[in-house]
């Protein structure tokens, strides 16, 4: 199986985890004289039966992960993280620029002024935005070009 393949099983398996979860505390309780549509021991059972699979497959995903080298100075490992840092500063940036951004409104005895320069943080946040891009391309490159074992 491709790294990809893994990863979009990997996203479906945790999707419906979650929604199995929700269907266990809808189904937790009901009126006096009503039966919920599913039994929670079932819908748990499903639960836990996922959850190992999911672990199994995260598992293989980080062993693929560690093995690959995106190019020879830098492991797959290594641009996940790297590309996790990036999207936290591309956060804070798009943050900075939201709340530095000033709406007047004439409700206002005081006039707000920005403390910041917004198009200066915008020209940060593109930067951010390309490095995080050209890192993602390389990444997927990996993702549809390495296998796994599971």
């Amino acid at each position: 199986m491709k790294l990809g393949e893994a990863l979009k099983v990997q996203n479906n398996l945790i999707t419906k985890v979650n929604h199995i979860r929700k269907l266990i505390f809808k189904c937790l309780k009901a009126q006096e004289g009503d039966t919920p549509p599913f039994k929670v021991d079932e819908l748990y059972k499903e639960y836990v039966e996922l959850n190992i699979k999911i672990r199994q497959l995260k598992t293989s995903i980080l062993i693929a992960n560690s093995k690959i080298q995106i190019s020879s100075e830098r492991s797959m490992m290594e641009s996940i993280v790297e590309k996790d840092v990036w999207l936290m500063q591309q956060e804070m940036l798009s943050s900075i620029i939201e709340n530095g951004i000033i709406t007047n409104s004439y409700n206002h005895l005081i006039k707000d002024i920005s403390l910041v320069e917004v198009t200066e943080y915008e020209a940060q946040y593109n930067k951010v935005c390309e490095v995080i891009w050209t890192l993602d391309i390389k990444i997927q490159q990996q993702n549809w070009l390495s296998d796994i074992e599971t």
